[in-house]
């Protein structure tokens, strides 16, 4: 019986009610892909809404997320430039999609003090450069692809931004 509160993003099912988190790896036989989905969310039919998801993106401290938040090699790269970690700019990621983008924007979430600060990611890493400047519209991309659950136009964003940046 389908469910709108358990949705698949990226490779990982994830209950919005309860906040619990399953992984599927990739990649997988469709009919693999299909059944843990079902099976997913049948197990999570009678969950219902909780402060649980929410919490999951609590961090104590830029460290606490580090350890276990869900970070991802662009996420990580501003966590560093902000942090004053990490030496060198090359093999340094940019969100290339709307899950890895989903998670640099959690980051600064987590930490709203360091949207201001992205410009030292691009200072450290020239390639974050044009990210940087269109952040406010890849947000608004994002939220709306949040809401819509179509993240097409961010998806064509970030492809045209990286096509500049390669």
């Amino acid at each position: 019986m389908p469910n709108g509160h358990v949705r698949m993003v990226g490779s990982r099912l994830e209950c919005r009610h309860c906040g619990d988190t399953h992984i599927i790896f990739t990649p997988c036989a469709i009919h693999v892909l299909i059944a843990t989905a079902q099976a997913y969310a049948e197990s999570h039919a009678a969950c219902v809404p909780s402060d649980a998801p929410a919490l999951r993106f609590r961090f104590d401290s830029p460290e606490d997320w580090l350890e276990r938040g869900d970070t991802s090699a662009s996420s990580r790269a501003i966590w560093e430039a902000v942090m004053g970690r990490g030496c060198t700019s090359d093999g340094v990621d940019v969100p290339r999609d709307p899950t890895d983008f989903g998670r640099c924007y959690r980051l600064l979430l987590a930490f709203p003090a360091w949207r201001g600060r992205l410009t030292e990611v691009a200072e450290r890493h020239p390639v974050w450069s044009p990210y940087v400047d269109s952040w406010d519209g890849l947000c608004a991309l994002y939220e709306q692809g949040l809401t819509a659950g179509d993240f097409t136009a961010l998806k064509m964003a970030l492809q045209k931004l990286w096509s500049r940046a390669a």
